[in-house]
């Protein structure tokens, strides 16, 4: 999927404050991109995907972070720039679950809520998660202890959306 109209507008807002010019622009894009062109980098390559969106965007936040620390930033910060760790913070560890990941187990979960127990919906005993029941499926489906979701790799997030997805048609069977 290539970028939008919207993401290259980010891009360059980014790039223009922290002073990159197009040479050095697309020599970024070009190193930091997978699917960047060889022949002539460009932000309006149909092969950039999504996650070379998130990675890219950090490149640009830091640099602009950088060159507004050290007085190098050209013109007016943005006003769309409200945070120097967006882009950082939601950037994962190469292997680990993403935003959309999470975005997509949350929606599964809050679509199987109105078929759960309200014993399933809350802390089990004093102290325990309000999401007991959805580690108890993570571990289910992954045959290990999960403590956290936001600590999944990538592919145990995927398997875990798979048995959601899994639990919800029962439900929906179930209530048929």
């Amino acid at each position: 999927m290539a970028w939008t109209n919207r993401q290259k507008g980010i891009v360059k807002m980014y790039a223009r404050y922290a002073g990159v010019l197009d040479q050095e622009y697309r020599q970024l894009l070009l190193r930091h991109t997978v699917g960047a062109d060889q022949r002539r980098p460009s932000s309006t390559n149909p092969r950039l995907s999504q996650q070379d969106f998130d990675y890219f965007m950090v490149i640009m936040e830091t640099r602009a972070h950088l060159a507004e620390e050290n007085g190098m930033t050209v013109g007016r910060k943005p006003k769309r720039i409200l945070s120097w760790h967006h882009w950082r913070d939601r950037c994962p560890a190469p292997g680990m679950i993403d935003s959309r990941q999470r975005y997509i187990l949350n929606d599964f979960w809050q679509k199987l809520l109105p078929f759960l127990s309200p014993e399933q919906r809350g802390p089990r005993h004093e102290g325990d998660s309000k999401y007991w029941y959805l580690h108890a499926i993570a571990a289910h489906a992954l045959r290990h202890p999960v403590s956290s979701i936001a600590k999944l790799k990538r592919w145990e997030a995927a398997v875990l959306t798979v048995a959601l997805d899994d639990k919800l048609k029962h439900a929906h069977k179930a209530t048929a």
